[in-house]
C-alpha cells in the first residue's frame, strides 16, 4: 500500500482505515498499521493507537484481542450516490435504495451528484451510518462565494450552505483583487487528507452587492454546475 503522510486526527483515521479496507479480513496492531502508513515517531505512534480506539467505538473496527483489530463486520464498500448535503454531512443512497448518513469529517469534501463509494454500519438505534472511502465521480467543483483572509491565508466561503466545506487559495493570482468581491472558484485538489480542498479563482463576478453577481449566486445553487462565461452573456 502507497504510504502517505498524516496531517490530521481525520486524515489519520481515514489512513487506517484504507488498511483495513485493503485487508477486511487480516488483524493488525498499531505497531503494524503505522508501518503502512508511515508513521515512525513514538508520539505519532501513540497518536495511531488513540485512533484505532476511537474506531473502534465508533463500530468501525473490532478488537478481537487486547491490541489486534480488525474491520468491524467485515463490511465492504458499496457503491451510491448522496442525495444530500448541509453542514453536518451528506446522505448517501445505496443501489439498493437504503439511505445512509455520513458525517462531513468522513464524506471526503463529496456533495449531492457525486457517485461515492461507501461503507456502513447499522448503529444501535438501528439506523444506518457509515463513512465514505472513495468519490469515485464528483458532478461540481465550480462555487460561488467570497474571499475570508486571515494572517496572509485566503480561504474562499461558498455561498451554499450545502457546500459544508471552504476552500483553501493559492496566494498568487486574483486573490488580492477579490475584496469586497463576489468570485467563482474552482476547487484544483480535493486532496481528503487535508482539512480543506485547494482551489484558484477563476473570475471576479462583481462587487458583494452587485446584482449580476447576486444572480449568478442564486443560479448556482439550483444546478450542480454553472457555466458562468455564457450565464453572464445574458445579463
Amino acid at each position: 500500500m502507497k504510504k502517505k503522510s498524516v496531517l490530521n486526527k481525520a486524515a489519520l483515521k481515514n489512513s487506517i482505515l484504507k488498511v483495513f479496507q485493503e485487508f477486511p479480513f487480516k488483524k493488525f496492531n498499531y505497531k503494524q498499521v503505522s508501518k503502512c502508513i508511515g508513521v515512525k515517531k513514538l508520539g505519532e505512534k501513540i497518536l495511531v493507537f488513540e485512533a484505532m480506539n476511537d474506531l473502534k467505538n465508533d463500530g468501525r473496527l473490532e478488537e478481537l484481542k487486547r491490541g489486534s483489530f480488525s474491520l468491524a463486520q467485515k463490511n465492504v464498500s458499496q457503491k451510491g450516490t448522496v442525495l444530500s448535503s448541509n453542514k453536518s454531512g451528506v446522505t448517501v443512497e445505496l443501489e439498493n435504495k437504503n439511505l445512509v448518513s455520513v458525517d462531513k469529517k468522513d464524506s471526503l469534501f463529496s456533495l449531492k451528484g457525486d457517485i461515492v463509494e461507501i461503507v456502513y454500519i447499522k448503529s444501535k438505534k438501528n439506523s444506518k451510518t457509515g463513512f465514505i472511502t472513495n468519490v469515485l465521480e464528483r458532478k461540481r467543483s465550480s462555487f460561488v462565494g467570497t474571499i475570508q483572509k486571515n494572517y496572509g491565508i485566503a480561504f474562499f466561503i461558498p455561498d451554499d450552505y450545502k457546500v459544508y466545506f471552504d476552500v483553501f487559495l493559492d496566494s498568487k493570482g486574483l486573490v488580492d483583487q477579490s475584496n469586497n468581491k463576489k468570485v467563482c472558484v474552482s476547487v484544483t485538489n480535493w486532496n481528503t487528507e487535508n482539512k480543506n480542498p485547494s482551489g484558484k479563482i477563476i473570475e471576479i463576478l462583481g462587487d458583494y452587492d452587485d446584482y449580476s453577481a447576486f444572480l449568478i449566486s442564486i443560479f448556482s445553487s439550483l444546478i450542480l454546475e454553472v457555466n458562468l462565461k455564457l450565464f453572464l452573456s445574458f445579463l
